[in-house]
């Protein structure tokens, strides 16, 4: 059973050293780009693991919560649509049709549901371009079931029991997604519901976490992109991309290089992104060097989770060397430690 979003939170920032310095260009290193590198999920798999790992909220045991308000999931042929509006998110909701050739998606913050009506008329986008491609109009009808009143404990999948008290009331009815010619209708579910919930979890109540992140940089005007993964301070990992004039990629490593000193030095094996057969070796050599720090003190009301931040702030200067080509720079790049708990309210469920 559904019986939460995400909590609103509370930012405050604290003992605000260095930061990160303004240039982030040396050498042949010509500027700071995304890299639209399939290639690259490949190598930074697990720096992308604890990355999410840093940024979802810990569960942890017990905790308490309230929650009100109505979520609907509309589904089809041709499109889909979803709306939230909740005291524990933001109200907000998406939607998308797709028939024929017409393909676009738009959304926006605020509730779409107003009464018993899902209605408006929004510019919709290309999702492979970001264009502008027309206006996408919603216009829809819910009706209401019979309230169910919710008492008593559950223990889903994961081993949580889960003692919820509340009413909840089922959504039904359609929606008709149309773009100019192109028209779909779509079946709709959902609840309004008025719920209060007491969890316990089978994890811990503290969390701790940590990993190295940057951006990605380009090297020799497109020849390659270097970005840097890991969990450990003591180890750096360094992806790197070597891509041809088309800039697509014909070769691609990742590493985990150990620091000593300051100091980092080592191989990165390069990979075929299609066979991940070895097609070579490229040698890294530079310095990791500290140029700041920053605490955040994060806090959400409900749940009441308490998080703490410590990012680190660093200049990567390295020259890399292969056979197709060298090159030298200074990048920035942050490890970031996250520490959490959860307490709870002082108050009971009856």
């Amino acid at each position: 059973m559904w019986t939460s979003l995400a909590a609103p939170t509370l930012r405050v920032k604290t003992q605000r050293e260095q930061g990160p310095r303004g240039s982030m260009t040396e050498g042949n290193v010509m500027a700071r780009n995304r890299r639209p590198i399939r290639t690259f999920v490949a190598v930074a798999g697990l720096s992308a693991m604890v990355t999410a790992t840093l940024t979802i909220p810990a569960q942890a045991m017990p905790e308490r919560f309230h929650d009100a308000g109505t979520v609907v999931w509309c589904e089809g042929e041709g499109g889909y649509l979803e709306a939230y509006d909740t005291t524990m998110g933001e109200a907000g909701w998406f939607a998308g049709i797709f028939v024929d050739d017409v393909v676009a998606e738009t959304g926006g913050e605020g509730a779409l549901l107003d009464g018993d009506q899902l209605t408006g008329t929004f510019p919709a986008y290309d999702p492979e371009t970001g264009d502008e491609v027309g206006d996408l109009t919603i216009d829809g009808t819910l009706t209401w079931g019979a309230t169910e009143v919710l008492s008593g404990w559950d223990v889903d999948e994961d081993g949580r029991r889960t003692k919820t008290e509340g009413t909840r009331i089922p959504l039904s009815g359609s929606v008709t997604l149309s773009l100019g010619a192109a028209e779909t209708t779509l079946a709709c579910t959902g609840w309004e519901f008025d719920w209060e919930i007491f969890r316990i979890n089978r994890e811990p109540a503290a969390f701790r976490g940590q990993g190295w992140y940057s951006d990605s940089y380009e090297l020799g005007g497109g020849e390659a992109y270097v970005s840097f993964y890991g969990d450990r301070k003591t180890k750096l990992g360094i992806a790197l991309d070597l891509v041809d004039s088309s800039g697509y990629p014909y070769a691609f490593a990742g590493e985990r290089l150990q620091i000593r000193n300051g100091q980092v030095e080592g191989t990165l094996i390069l990979h075929d992104p299609e066979t991940w057969e070895v097609v070579g070796a490229a040698s890294v050599e530079g310095t990791v060097t500290k140029t700041g720090s920053e605490r955040e003190l994060e806090r959400s009301k409900s749940p009441n989770y308490r998080f703490v931040y410590d990012r680190a702030f660093y200049d990567v200067s390295l020259t890399i060397s292969s056979s197709a080509g060298t090159w030298s720079g200074t990048f920035e790049a942050i490890h970031e430690t996250v520490r959490s708990r959860v307490t709870i309210p002082p108050r009971s469920l009856r």
